[in-house]
């Protein structure tokens, strides 16, 4: 038993190695996603003008924002950036598209259109739910962040640092 407690149980590395699934997942979604609006571009546009309401610009911003951010998340460089971007995205879809009709279809009643809407948007609020928990949690271990800021060592321990000659690096410029 104690074998398979070390092996799934809660110690750093699993939790670095559950940060590594939580980031590649948000980062394929949202390289896909992105590079899709690319290919289809010429199609999406005229969806973001003609029921959204904005122009091409801001189709681009969030198509090239999405690739940003997911290309960031897959090697976990700067994830606070790219999980916020995340998050800013994913709020902004949620109320253009996926509630858009809690407040224009009065017909039908606000308590079941919005009951429709949030379960149209289970998908944004799974990836608000993961940019926000990557963006408190850190890239982890596995990750370009992950590193000492003062000796430049990939491990953030206080043996490593200590042989580097930085015995004060711990908890001051360990980034994971």
């Amino acid at each position: 038993m104690e074998k398979i407690y070390k092996l799934f149980g809660n110690n750093s590395k699993n939790k670095s190695v559950g940060l590594l699934i939580l980031r590649v997942t948000v980062a394929i979604i949202f390289l896909l996603n992105g590079i899709s609006k690319v290919v289809q571009h010429k199609e999406l546009t005229s969806i973001f003008s003609g029921q959204l309401n904005l122009s091409a610009f801001w189709f681009w911003v969030v198509a090239i924002s999405e690739i940003l951010a997911g290309l960031m998340m897959l090697v976990g460089y700067m994830t606070s950036l790219a999980s916020g971007l995340i998050f800013v995205i994913m709020i902004v879809a949620m109320i253009m598209v996926t509630m858009k009709g809690v407040f224009m279809n009065p017909s039908v009643g606000f308590f079941p259109s919005l009951v429709t809407g949030l379960f149209n948007s289970q998908l944004p609020i799974v990836m608000m739910g993961s940019a926000l928990a990557i963006f408190f949690t850190g890239s982890g271990k596995y990750s370009m962040n992950c590193g000492c800021k003062t000796c430049g060592t990939t491990s953030c321990s206080d043996q490593v640092c200590a042989s580097s000659g930085h015995s004060d690096c711990k908890d001051k410029s360990c980034s994971c």
